[in-house]
């Protein structure tokens, strides 16, 4: 949001939970969203488990045009 980014927390965009939703529009580039997952385990690592799901729906949300990008954190 200090970067002028609409954020919006649990967003459902085509069937997906989403943990962050940022937009931003940006001259000559147009309106940009990015799907952001957020991970934290306290006693072991993010694993495979998590990130295969993710990587998913990103690749769902990013090739029918729902979303520019998509990151996990």
């Amino acid at each position: 949001e200090a970067l002028g980014y609409k954020v919006d927390r649990n967003a459902v965009i085509a069937g997906h939970q989403i943990d962050l939703l940022a937009s931003r529009f940006a001259a000559g580039v147009g309106m940009a969203t990015y799907a952001i997952e957020v991970k934290y385990r306290e006693k072991r690592a993010v694993g495979t488990n998590d990130v295969t799901p993710f990587l998913n729906t990103a690749a769902d949300l990013i090739g029918r045009g729902h979303v520019s990008g998509a990151t996990m954190v």
